[in-house]
């Protein structure tokens, strides 16, 4: 690309600078032990404290030309455009999974967030392009570790409320944009105009001040701010965290874009030419690591969500290899939701992925140590102490940056309070790495010598090999002999090449040793996981459930409920219930706390239909002192059965069994109580007692219990209705009473419905007589008292008949006519009803 030429009519590279191509420092080349090389013997140039004849002043070494300043300028520029086009291309595939995969409506983010745009200080340009200039620019800023920060006003019953939340998450493919062309940019400029590395220093700061002053610029102009009526809306990630974050990325990208193109590497300190050795290997081993765990997370994904989910990979895999790189090294990674915090260790993934994860840490392992090794025999020697802790610092260093960069949080502030989330890896990450590194250093040392010294080949490949553009200084006395010229390294032999025998004797006994280690750790962790592991309690509930076996169930988890409650959690209750879970499929687990609880998710299918339940396990102890004990808490999936029966009523028939009924509380139905039984899933048929002589309690009634969390079955309502022979008993005995009544002679008997009235005198009366003319019809009506009823009739009519003297001299003869009255009959009766007997009281 030819940025970062420094050219022009006086040249860069004084002869007496030490780069300079043709000055004495150039020319004093010593061989990699330490011996001049052959040829004249070069003169040394002046030391000088002021400017001497020819030289240059001390602060001159670091001042580059102006071109190379604008150079540096361009080169920060074009790293913020293309962190920019990066952050458009993972907003259009994430918008894009989501719509494909039905999970999200782009769309109308798209309208709303161009709505907050237009309220923005420039309401003149489209609002498409408001919306493509806004949410790229805010995601570079986070990218350049500036947390989004969101506030909302609003107002709600006449009160004035605020909601703000912030969001600590980096867009690892952004950053690594910017980061990768600077990098590059930098490498091919110094490539074609090599700079002295002070220059290169100063030039590194110009790309990074430019970088950081326009993200922060940029930012800031493309905030939302949307202010209506009652409501008030601000998005910005502009903060001064964006300046050093983007000073950072894209001045490190240039260094060591300009440190991979620079000549005569040898001539670095040895110091820092083993932390760039160190940080080859450690970039080796991130790579490695994750890349195949990336590998093996879109497979999942895709596998589990659909292939549609796949383009939205750059906004989340990176993020989410680097929790897996700490995770892969048994590093936990740590999930907080308020005040629930959990963790997920490398175990708590499926038998198949952790295994997966071993055989990736054993690789990585190995091949981190070859690559150390490789690079050792050419790197000059350092004292012990910082050869030894040189790969375990710069690891701790990196883990530490890694944890940094991968942990995502959020907070929100509310009316209710403060809720705030977090994932990524434990902060002591960085530690378990440094232990790793130490763990490579070993075998670097001791068993990656010989495996190198067999296959010598190993030490030149551009992978694990030192590479062609670093010059060897000579052994530090690991036992290996250099390569001489074959460019791989010119060591000198403190202690002889190991014959082949001890060799192979070695290899045979280090990846024994290793196998068996590994072997062991698998061997127990797949115990664990198929006999000891918390799916097994689980499984051996759900299978007894699925087999209609409550009492194997109660095994496992025994039922918690009150006293008399337990009549349906019964196995012949429950075997005989139709429509039960017939199938189960644990899905995964999750570590909630430090205490060793985990919350298994099982997927229940019953009828076709799959539901999803959580289930908490706790870890109380150890089998064999490698093997857990798993108590499994529930819940248990029942839902409660409500009855409804009459006082009376002792007992119904559940499924073929008789379930004695408890005491129970007063229904809202006067002359009933409510009692409540917890039931495991599926559909029981509840029978009420046979029909007695006067009373009957209906038809049975069938209820199906959900296994989804969250359903109810409906209820059950035994009411007693009164069989057809109370009506007739009571009519029978209400007609007997009317029976006599008409035989009466009076106008109005006692106690009777038919009443008349009589003219005159009794002496004045003769032959009165009741006959009934139409026949009562009766209806049986339910009253507002249990077990009471009202018998009435009102279409009876009857007539009173008599001879009446019409004459009122008493001293001549009677004259007698007769006198008739017809009533209408009303009857009423009070009918109170029990199993075998009735009471008629006439009203």
């Amino acid at each position: 690309m030819g940025l970062h030429r420094d050219s022009g009519p006086v040249p860069d590279q004084h002869p007496a600078d030490p780069d300079a191509p043709g000055s004495a420092a150039a020319g004093a080349a010593v061989t990699a032990g330490g011996t001049p090389a052959a040829g004249p013997a070069p003169t040394a140039a002046p030391t000088v404290t002021e400017r001497a004849p020819g030289g240059r002043r001390p602060w001159e070494a670091w001042h580059p030309s102006g071109r190379g300043i604008l150079g540096a300028v361009v080169t920060g520029i074009i790293a913020y455009v293309a962190a920019w086009l990066m952050a458009f291309l993972v907003l259009v595939l994430t918008l894009s999974s989501l719509a494909r995969s039905g999970t999200g409506e782009p769309g109308g983010l798209q309208e709303g967030l161009t709505e907050a745009v237009q309220a923005g200080p420039d309401p003149d340009p489209s609002t498409a392009l408001a919306t493509i200039l806004v949410l790229p620019t805010q995601l570079v800023g986070m990218a350049f570790l500036g947390p989004l920060d969101v506030q909302v006003g609003f107002e709600m019953f006449g009160l004035g409320l605020a909601l703000a939340g912030t969001l600590a998450w980096v867009p690892l493919a952004v950053t690594a944009t910017a980061f990768l062309v600077a990098a590059g940019s930098s490498y091919l400029a110094r490539r074609r105009r090599p700079l002295d590395p002070r220059r290169s220093t100063v030039l590194a700061a110009c790309s990074g001040v430019t970088v950081a002053v326009l993200a922060w610029v940029a930012t800031a102009a493309t905030a939302v701010d949307l202010q209506e009526e009652g409501l008030s809306f601000s998005v910005s990630a502009a903060s001064p965290v964006v300046l050093l974050g983007a000073f950072l990325v894209v001045a490190a990208g240039v260094l060591v874009g300009a440190a991979a193109a620079r000549r005569g590497g040898s001539q670095a300190p040895a110091p820092v030419r083993w932390v760039v050795a160190v940080l080859q290997v450690l970039a080796l081993h991130y790579v490695l690591v994750t890349v195949l765990a990336g590998i093996g997370l879109l497979v999942a994904v895709g596998v589990r969500s659909g292939p549609a989910v796949l383009p939205s990979a750059f906004a989340w895999l990176p993020t989410t290899t680097g929790s897996a790189y700490g995770l892969v090294h048994l590093a936990p990674v740590s999930t907080a939701l308020g005040a629930e915090t959990g963790s997920l260790t490398l175990f708590d993934l499926p038998w198949w992925g952790w295994l997966s994860a071993l055989v990736v840490l054993l690789l990585a392992t190995l091949v981190g140590a070859l690559a150390w090794a490789a690079r050792m025999r050419i790197l000059p020697p350092v004292p012990a102490l910082l050869s030894w802790a040189v790969l375990p610092g710069v690891f701790l260093a990196g883990g530490a940056l890694v944890t940094a960069l991968t942990r995502v949080s959020g907070t929100l502030l509310g009316v209710p309070g403060i809720t705030s989330a977090e994932y990524g890896p434990v902060p002591w990450t960085c530690l378990v790495l440094s232990g790793w590194a130490l763990v490579i250093t070993v075998l670097a040392r001791f068993a990656a010598p010989a495996v190198l010294a067999t296959w010598p080949r190993l030490a030149t490949l551009p992978v694990l090999g030192s590479g062609a553009g670093v010059k060897g200084a000579g052994s530090i006395g690991i036992g290996l002999q250099g390569a001489g010229s074959d460019g791989a390294g010119t060591g000198t032999t403190r202690a002889g090449t190991p014959s082949p025998r001890r060799v192979k004797l070695l290899v045979a006994a280090g990846s024994t040793a290793v196998l068996v280690l590994l072997g062991a750790v698998i061997t127990v962790n797949l115990v664990n996981e198929s006999v000891y592991g918390p799916d097994e309690p689980v499984e051996a509930y759900l299978g007894a459930l699925v087999a209609g076996d409550v009492t194997a169930a109660q095994e496992v988890l025994p039922s918690n409920v009150g006293e008399g409650r337990s009549a349906l959690l019964d196995s012949a209750v429950y075997g005989a219930a139709q429509h039960r879970i017939s199938s189960y499929t644990v899905t995964g687990s999750s570590r909630t706390d430090d205490t060793a609880t985990v919350t298994v998710t099982v997927e229940l299918t019953q009828d076709g239909e799959v539901s999803t339940r959580d289930l908490t396990l706790t870890r109380t102890g150890s089998t064999g002192v490698l093997f857990d004990d798993w108590r499994l808490d529930g819940p248990e999936p029942v839902n409660d059965v409500s009855i409804a029966v009459p006082q009376e009523l002792r007992a119904v028939t559940v499924n073929g069994t008789e379930v004695e009924l408890p005491v129970g509380d007063a229904d809202s139905y006067t002359g009933l109580r409510s009692v409540t039984f917890p039931a495991l899933p599926g559909e029981y048929t509840i029978t009420p007692p046979a029909a007695s002589t006067y009373l009957s309690y209906g038809d049975e009634q069938s209820v199906l219990v959900p296994a989804a969390p969250g359903g109810t079955p409906r209820g059950v309502l035994f009411a007693s209705t009164p069989t057809p022979a109370v009506e007739a008993e009571a009519t029978a005995r209400v007609r007997e009473v009317l029976t006599g009544c008409i035989a009466s002679t009076e106008p109005s008997p006692r106690g009777c419905p038919n009443r008349a009235f009589l003219f005159g005198s009794p002496g004045t009366v003769r032959g009165a007589n009741w006959v009934l003319d139409a026949e009562p019809t009766f209806t049986l009506d339910e009253s507002y008292l249990p077990g009471v009823y009202t018998l009435l009739s009102d279409d009876a009519e009857a007539t009173f008949s008599y001879e009446r003297n019409v004459e009122f001299d008493p001293r001549r003869p009677a004259r007698w006519e007769p006198e008739e009255d017809t009533v209408r009959l009303y009857l009423r009766a009070t009918v109170t009803v029990a199993a075998e007997s009735i009471d008629v009281r006439m009203d």
